[in-house]
């Protein structure tokens, strides 16, 4: 315990917490955009390719294909016992509310009142398309990890981490509107992609940027961090993508945006900013 706390004191201490509160924040959001939305994928996809082969061929967003296997019909003569805006998911029963053993009824059993309020069956048929697409981000994402290797050297990581983040929020907020399995295949590979090579960057980067005798416990930091990312966000997706699908986006999205404008604001992907006496001053650059 002696050991691992003189590795971990020195780096939140007045010269290096900046750099370590940036580089984990900034992994952590990382780490929530690309590890949630993948872990998510396969049910967005499979969920878009059933809507389409049961409503002959008609194409919807990712948002409505996921709520149209949650509730297929709704009676619109339900709500006017529901009080207030209220939707039946969220509706408590209260023994005191006129009609609230009919409500109650509907919601649990399914049955009819005027027209059919229908509760879909679950249904663990996976088609082909997902296979397809999960396999195409996939590979495509280790191609792009690769082929950054070589180009990096040419453009640095201050362009390639501008770039990428700023084109993966506009990804991200394009999820929300694509109608097609082609088009969120593409936004989602851009998104998935560039996020994860931004967090490789990342990485590369905290080498640099602290001394070596404290290098290895802030690699360790920056993905602990991104791990706690993945649990939150993978929790917060799953909590929002049959109800919310579009707040789960957007707030990927704004995490994404986060990241480009904290690395801008803070100098991130400038020369390394070191604090020495009461200012800051520039040391050598990191990208």
């Amino acid at each position: 315990m002696k050991n691992i706390w003189s590795q971990t004191a020195p780096l939140f201490q007045r010269q290096h917490i900046l750099m370590t509160l940036l580089v984990c924040a900034l992994q952590f959001g990382y780490y929530t955009c690309f590890n949630s939305l993948l872990l998510w994928l396969p049910e967005m996809f499979n969920n878009m390719a059933a809507y389409s082969l049961f409503y002959d061929g008609q194409t919807a967003s990712v948002c409505e294909s996921m709520r149209a296997f949650v509730v297929s019909t709704v009676d619109e003569t339900l709500y006017q016992y529901l009080p207030g805006n209220r939707s039946i998911w969220n509706y408590e029963s209260n023994p005191f509310t006129s009609n609230s053993s009919l409500i109650d009824d509907i919601i649990l059993s399914g049955s009819s009142y005027g027209n059919q309020t229908e509760i879909a069956e679950c249904d663990s048929t996976i088609t082909p398309e997902t296979f397809r697409n999960t396999l195409i981000i996939g590979g495509g994402t280790g191609a792009i990890n690769l082929i950054i290797g070589f180009v990096v050297r040419w453009t640095g990581r201050k362009v390639i981490g501008f770039v990428f983040m700023g084109v993966a929020a506009g990804s991200c907020i394009g999820l929300n509107f694509g109608q097609t399995s082609e088009i969120v295949l593409v936004l989602a590979f851009l998104f998935v992609c560039l996020t994860g090579v931004s967090s490789s960057l990342l990485n590369s980067a905290v080498v640099d940027i602290f001394p070596t005798q404290l290098r290895g416990m802030a690699v360790c930091l920056t993905f602990m961090s991104g791990r706690a990312g993945v649990i939150i966000g993978s929790i917060m997706i799953g909590a929002l993508v049959d109800t919310n699908c579009s707040v789960a986006f957007y707030v990927l999205a704004a995490l994404a945006l986060g990241g480009f404008d904290a690395a801008m604001f803070l100098g991130f992907y400038a020369p390394y900013l070191v604090l020495t006496g009461p200012t800051l001053t520039r040391s050598r650059g990191v990208f």
